[in-house]
């Protein structure tokens, strides 16, 4: 992976940005589908939209809002840990899913 640019290219593909996540500092890159980079898959986030056009979110206090996500469950794709969690988490239904990328 390369290191970001000063040109401030974010989303570019295998560019490394640092972030603050949880109390914890990460390096994350962008990879386009339809494969998943190498290594251990750490969760599924979704942007879950409504027919309506509303955009899902959770909170544990309503105050702080967040995306549905998680952790695979052994054996689980990048898709069912993303319906299992929306269930879970949103106690919504994932009719449709299309994979956007992965960071």
């Amino acid at each position: 992976m390369r290191t970001p640019e000063p040109s401030g290219a974010v989303a570019a593909n295998d560019v490394r940005i640092p972030v603050r996540s949880g109390g914890q500092r990460w390096l994350v890159s962008w990879h386009p589908p339809p494969d998943p980079p190498a290594g251990t898959p750490h969760g599924a986030e979704g942007v879950c939209v409504t027919r309506g056009g509303d955009v899902v979110l959770i909170s544990p206090d309503g105050v702080a809002w967040d995306l549905p996500a998680g952790r695979p469950e052994p054996g689980e794709d990048w898709e069912q840990t993303l319906r299992r969690e929306m269930d879970e988490e949103a106690c919504a239904t994932v009719p449709a899913a299309r994979l956007l990328g992965f960071t």
